[in-house]
Order: structure tokens, then C-alpha cells, then sequence
């Protein structure tokens, strides 16, 4: 049986992530090899490196007090894939990232026609659309259900890790549903629906990168402490430039490091985590030409993680914790990252941990996307 006849009779129809015409065109495409020679193809390629690489440090010079990082990056980003698809004689592939600029300089990011040529080909027009992305039971168990057919699973899952490329918004479910695809269930299955039904009602959301605090680094980070069935945690954090900037990068995921005996321990553990991305970027910042003079900002609504994180020595309470995970002291006594307290009401970072409420969590998701109060878009690409 061929895997589009097996998805056609199961439960959610799922063909493929092309449509029929994108399958068509593929079928009459010219290879890479018998559309120029690989020496042609391979030169090609390094004289696009050489001038998109010549383009980011102009472009670098020329915007580094009017415009943030990853917006100078992500337009860099764009012309090199479209000269490159250009080059070697491919259809553009703008179609799956497209870029909206508005009026005051701020640009969006967003994968709606991948996700609407997904959505179509798994034929879900018919399913009431979700306001969230999960329910409350996304992290409980569901070994009881019976089982699905896994390459369905995979495929459903496949597809939705290709939208978080700017779908942060469904970070911890397609991370979390993903590691249940060896045996999944039914009730998996359920939960992935429900991803896509959430994904029907708003395929054009995405990050919007703009922000007036300049090319300065910031991060929120939180831990929900024992929510999967063995009792491990699950923690994330996001790297912004400027606080009030759409993220960059995003992480979410089961805190396999330890099992945390505390809510302080866990929120700890993902202090010593998102502080290794922080130093990270801030040498990445320095070799470009952004030095962070200051040190980096990070989020935490955890008074005794960031008390301890603060302790000149380790302590009674903290004798049991890994040395590996005292990075984050050094940090802060080097003055590299300084932690400050958010009230969990206002902690980005909760929705990489946690299912919400309709309300709670449309109001993270539009400070997450950095989409409230936007001018109209002047062009698209």
C-alpha cells in the first residue's frame, strides 16, 4: 500500500506537504546536475557566500545604530536564498518564509503559505478551529489509548517542526508530541489535531522584529516544575534583541539534566541553561561588532533560583545540585549576566511551558510575536 493510499483511509487525511500542483512541477523540475555542471554550480555557490557575506558587513556598518540584529540578518538571509535559488536555476523559495514590511521599519516573518498548502493537503477545512494550541492535559500520559499509525504520526510531526521556524508559539507541543513518536496514540494523535486546528484559525501570525533599544541582548527563562509523568520538569527561554522585540531564538524543552526535588531547583537548572545560550550570543554580538557593554538581562520569577544564583557559596540547599550547573554563578559575578525578577503574570517564557487559557494566552502570544498596535504593511516578499 503506498503511504498517500494508507493516509487517504486513516483517520486525518495527510498526503503529502506538497500540493498536487507543487508535485506536478517538481516531476518536470531539471536536476541540479542537468541544469549546470557541478564545478558551475560549486562556484556559483561560493561567489554568493563571498557577496552576501561582503553585503551583511556593509549592511552592519551602515544600519548598527537604527536597526536590530535579526532584522538586518534576516534581510541579508532572504537575498542570499532568493540570489541562490536564482543561481542554480530552482523555483524561489520565498514562498515558504515570506517577509511583510511596515510603515515604521518593523518586518514580520511568517510561513503562511507552507502552512496553508499543509493544511490543505490534510484536508481539515471542515474541523472547528482551536483559540489554543493544547489543552490543559497536553503533558499527561496517554499509554492507556490505543495506537496510531506511527508513519501518519511522523508525518503530521515532520511538517510541524518545519513551521517552527517561526511558529514559536507552538513550541512546546511539537516538541513535546514529537517525543512520542515511536509508539504514539490516538490521543497523541488528538493532540496533534488540535495543534493544526489552532494553526487554521491563525496561519499568517509570526514574529515581528522591531524594537527602539537597540542591538541589546535580553532573555526570559521559566521552568514548570514536575509536569511530565516521570516527574522531570520542563523548562524554556527565548533570546530577544531588546525586550520588547519579537525572539530570535527559542528552546523548550524536558529538563533531562535532573529530576528536580523543587521548583527552586528546576527554575535553577534552567537559569544555568538559557545562561550558556546568553554567552553564546554575547560573543557572537562581540565578533560581529555589537559589543554588549553591559552585562545581559535575564528574566526570572523564581526569588530563591535567583538568590542562589546570586550566593557568594554553595549552600546546604544546593550541596546536591551539580557542579555543571553553578555556571550561572560565575556569570553573575563576573558582571556577564545580571537576573532580575518578573512577576510570573508577566513572564514571556511561561508559554514554553504551560498550556494556557484562551485569554492568558493570546495576551502572551501577541508580546511573543510582538504584533500589538502594528502599522500597515507597505510590501511583501
Amino acid at each position: 500500500v503506498s503511504r498517500r493510499t494508507l493516509i487517504t483511509h486513516s483517520l486525518v487525511t495527510f498526503a503529502s506537504c506538497e500540493s498536487p500542483a507543487m508535485a506536478s512541477e517538481s516531476q518536470t523540475r531539471p536536476s541540479l546536475m542537468t541544469s549546470m555542471p557541478l564545478s558551475c554550480l560549486l562556484g556559483s555557490v561560493l561567489r554568493l557566500i563571498h557577496v552576501s557575506t561582503r553585503r551583511l558587513s556593509l549592511f552592519l556598518a551602515a544600519r548598527r545604530s537604527a536597526a536590530t540584529l535579526a532584522h538586518m540578518w534576516m534581510m541579508v538571509r532572504s537575498c542570499s536564498i532568493i540570489a541562490l535559488s536564482t543561481t542554480i536555476s530552482l523555483p524561489c523559495w520565498k514562498s515558504d518564509i515570506a517577509f511583510h514590511l511596515h510603515a515604521n521599519g518593523a518586518f514580520t516573518r511568517s510561513q503562511d503559505g507552507f502552512i496553508l498548502r499543509f493544511l490543505a493537503s490534510v484536508n481539515i477545512s471542515g474541523i472547528a478551529i482551536s483559540k489554543v494550541p493544547s489543552a490543559p492535559d497536553l503533558f499527561e500520559s496517554s499509554a492507556d489509548a490505543p495506537l496510531c499509525d506511527p508513519s501518519l504520526y511522523k508525518s503530521l510531526i515532520g511538517s510541524l517542526i518545519y513551521t517552527l521556524r517561526t511558529r514559536y508559539d507552538i513550541q512546546k507541543e511539537v516538541v513535546h508530541l514529537a517525543s512520542k513518536g515511536a509508539l504514539p496514540t490516538q490521543a497523541d494523535l488528538a493532540k496533534v489535531v488540535l495543534v493544526m486546528r489552532y494553526l487554521a484559525g491563525s496561519p499568517r501570525l509570526g514574529p515581528t522584529y522591531y524594537t527602539l533599544q537597540g542591538p541589546i541582548l535580553k532573555c526570559f527563562v521559566d521552568c514548570s516544575y514536575g509536569t511530565h509523568v516521570d516527574g522531570r520538569s520542563h523548562y524554556g527561554f527565548s533570546l530577544h534583541i531588546g525586550d520588547d522585540n519579537a525572539p530570535f531564538f527559542v528552546s523548550s524543552k524536558k529538563q533531562t539534566e535532573c529530576v528536580a526535588i523543587g521548583s527552586m531547583e528546576g527554575e535553577y537548572v534552567a537559569l544555568s541553561s538559557a545562561t550558556r545560550k546568553v554567552m553564546e550570543f554575547r560573543y557572537f554580538l562581540d565578533s560581529i561588532g555589537f559589543p554588549q557593554s553591559a552585562a545581559t538581562t535575564i528574566y526570572e520569577d523564581n526569588m530563591s533560583a535567583i538568590n542562589l544564583a546570586k550566593a557568594p557559596a554553595v549552600t546546604r540547599r544546593s550541596r546536591h545540585i551539580h557542579i555543571r550547573h553553578h555556571y550561572v554563578r560565575d556569570c553573575v559575578a563576573q558582571d556577564f549576566v545580571v537576573i532580575e525578577y518578573l512577576s510570573t503574570d508577566r513572564m514571556l517564557a511561561d508559554l514554553y511551558t504551560k498550556p494556557f487559557g484562551p485569554k492568558k494566552f493570546v495576551a502572551f502570544r501577541n508580546q511573543l510575536f510582538n504584533s500589538s498596535h502594528l502599522p500597515p504593511v507597505i510590501s511583501t516578499m
